[in-house]
């Protein structure tokens, strides 16, 4: 992924920087960072963002839930187990 797939990426779902980093869990200078190629983004980002899109649901809503890949409350985007997603 580079900077203009992150930007695509973002676009699609309408999300500001903002947005799209409490959905990756990171600050949003890490957004802007990576949308200038100050620093390269991580495959752990573009995983993320892929299954954003893949996701059967569409863009679900952000809510504060426990994050299993990192076992801490977070604001990344909640994803059920079966039936609806949260909202």
């Amino acid at each position: 992924m580079d900077m203009w797939d992150l930007k695509k990426w973002r676009r699609k779902l309408g999300y500001s920087q903002f947005e799209a980093a409490e959905n990756l869990g990171v600050s949003r200078a890490a957004i802007q960072h990576w949308e200038c190629e100050r620093t390269p983004i991580p495959h752990a980002v573009d995983l993320a963002c892929e299954d954003t899109l893949m996701s059967p649901y569409g863009r679900m809503p952000i809510a504060p839930h426990v994050c299993f890949a990192c076992n801490a409350n977070c604001t990344r985007i909640a994803k059920p187990l079966y039936g609806e997603p949260v909202g």
